[in-house]
């Protein structure tokens, strides 16, 4: 049941009028008093009035992407592939279509069911989340229909589309094996960050699998960045010189890790092999090329708005997890290790 003006009025014990002015922003009213209200309706997902007229008046579902923090980058477009698969999506089906973004004040000051009713959100797509995100953890209990990229939650109104990110991940460092590397090293993004925890959990079952050490100092964490791979590359390389590959959470790590190497008088892959993960377009361009493990994000996110609509439909699956393909693209960052 959709919560009233009338309901918080009576819980901060003031009149319908005074929430009314508190919501159109009025000079009358104290900042005291506007907090408390906001603080109460927001713990009541009480939704102003003219969004909840806004939408009980539309019939047309609304099918929402969402990016929690913005950072396009041209190196790896991958918002731009997510945001064009779920397009096509609702294109094909004829639904509408909508874009936000979140960020940490967003998050702290309203919660997702009061986003979503906001801005007239049937179910969304959403990517970017972390595990401390206030977000994340309502997502668990949320009744809005909802399919999260790259994480996995347990709630019959939400579902998650990926690779496998820990079967690609392993067979990734199985193929590493295969030629003969057996100091293989990871260089991870985020330890909040489910993607990271997954894809790390592939690179040790492939260690442990081949009856290989798994070190420790072996195993470091960027964010993702470029910049930061760069830097852990050149640490890693100088605690573990023993290392002669390096699997890496995605391509802009791996683009990092090669320009440390080569920064280091090393060659790639006669000295070191580099792996990296996603495939982005700037892999087959950087020298020497990118092995990776390739995955069509604009197939992962065309998938997961389907997901989403089944969901919102309540149609009968097997699962809310849904696996695209994956492969692993060998270019010429990867050879046999150095006798």
């Amino acid at each position: 049941m959709r919560v009233t003006i009338k309901d918080v009025a009576k819980k901060a014990n003031v009149s319908i009028a005074t929430v009314s002015r508190v919501f159109n922003d009025y000079s009358d009213i104290s900042d005291a008093t506007k907090n408390r209200i906001k603080k109460i309706a927001k713990d009541m997902n009480y939704v102003p009035n003219l969004a909840a007229r806004t939408l009980s008046s539309k019939t047309q579902e609304s099918i929402a992407c969402i990016f929690n923090r913005l950072d396009f980058s041209t190196k790896a477009p991958w918002i731009l592939e997510v945001l064009s698969g779920v397009y096509q999506y609702t294109i094909d089906v004829g639904q509408k279509f909508v874009f936000y973004v979140t960020s940490d004040e967003i998050q702290n000051e309203k919660t997702y069911t009061q986003f979503c009713y906001e801005h007239n959100i049937t179910g969304a797509v959403i990517g970017g989340l972390t595990m401390n995100d206030p977000y994340y953890h309502e997502i668990k209990v949320t009744t809005i229909p909802t399919v999260i990229i790259d994480m996995e939650v347990d709630n019959k109104f939400v579902g998650t589309v990926s690779v496998d990110n820990k079967k690609a991940s392993e067979e990734a460092v199985d193929y590493l094996v295969s030629l003969g590397h057996h100091e293989i090293a990871m260089i991870n993004g985020k330890r909040e960050t489910y993607v990271s925890l997954v894809r790390e959990q592939g690179y040790r079952e492939s260690l442990e699998k081949n009856n290989l050490m798994i070190k420790k100092s072996m195993v470091c964490y960027t964010d993702f960045e470029e910049g930061a791979a760069y830097e852990a590359t050149k640490v890693l390389l100088r605690e573990n010189p023993e290392v002669t590959a390096i699997f890496c959470v995605n391509d802009l790590v791996a683009i990092g890790a090669l320009q440390a190497v080569k920064d280091l008088r090393l060659s790639v892959p006669g000295d070191i092999s580099i792996m990296g993960f996603d495939d982005i377009p700037l892999a087959a361009y950087v020298n020497p090329t990118l092995s990776t493990v390739h995955q069509d994000l604009e197939q992962v996110a065309y998938g997961g708005a389907k997901l989403l609509h089944s969901i919102i439909l309540k149609e009968e699956r097997e699962s809310n997890k849904l696996f695209l393909p994956h492969e692993i693209t060998i270019r010429e960052s990867v050879g046999q290790a150095p006798s």
